[in-house]
């Protein structure tokens, strides 16, 4: 008997081959984050420390200190209101203190740590060879830069609710007044702590 020759071709279709589009910078920090950041080429910026630009001088728009400057005014005033709101029998001086511990740079080095931003900092080979990624005042500047940019394309609210989240063990924290220091304390404090990171850094690698 005759058979009807199969009409199934035997051969595999070829699957399209997936293109892979690079995942910027600016959206792997945001993912990172959790925050609806729009305009991406800012957020990068923030991430652009100046001797990366002395040596990319046509990589970038600029470098991240003008964001730092403004982040540095963001960070304070939400970090002084959830403080206000949160420690309501504590006065002016005690506030200051408890501010003070957590815009300091050892404060916000730490915060900069628990998202891991030094990972994903532009740097100058200089600046990374010695480390610039650990480096306390790096990392706190760094973060108030991050701060700014997000204010600005966010605007205050959702900043402010972002950072009163990531601080919340600080924040919450009801330390004994006899240990907060003052914030001129905390800057002398702070200056000592970054000449011994320095000290121990050099020695790790002598």
């Amino acid at each position: 008997p005759s058979r009807t020759p199969s009409t199934t071709s035997t051969s595999a279709t070829p699957s399209p081959v997936a293109t892979l589009t690079p995942v910027r910078p600016g959206e792997a920090v945001a993912t990172r984050l959790g925050l609806a950041v729009r305009d991406l080429d800012l957020l990068e910026q923030a991430l652009v420390h100046s001797s990366w630009l002395h040596e990319h001088p046509d990589a970038a728009a600029g470098h991240n200190e003008r964001l730092e400057f403004l982040g540095d005014a963001v960070v304070s005033l939400a970090v002084s209101e959830a403080l206000y709101l949160r420690h309501r029998s504590d006065d002016e001086g005690v506030l200051s203190a408890r501010r003070a511990a957590i815009v300091s740079t050892a404060g916000l080095a730490r915060l900069a740590a628990r998202i891991e931003l030094g990972d994903v900092l532009l740097l100058g080979e200089g600046e990374s060879q010695r480390s610039g990624r650990r480096r306390p005042s790096l990392l706190a500047s760094s973060f108030e830069a991050l701060v700014g940019a997000l204010y600005l394309d966010l605007g205050f609210e959702p900043v402010r609710a972002w950072l009163v989240a990531l601080a919340a063990p600080e924040l919450t924290a009801d330390s004994p007044i006899g240990s907060l220091k003052s914030p001129k304390s905390r800057q002398a404090s702070d200056a000592i702590e970054e000449l011994d990171w320095g000290r121990k850094d050099r020695l790790k690698k002598s």
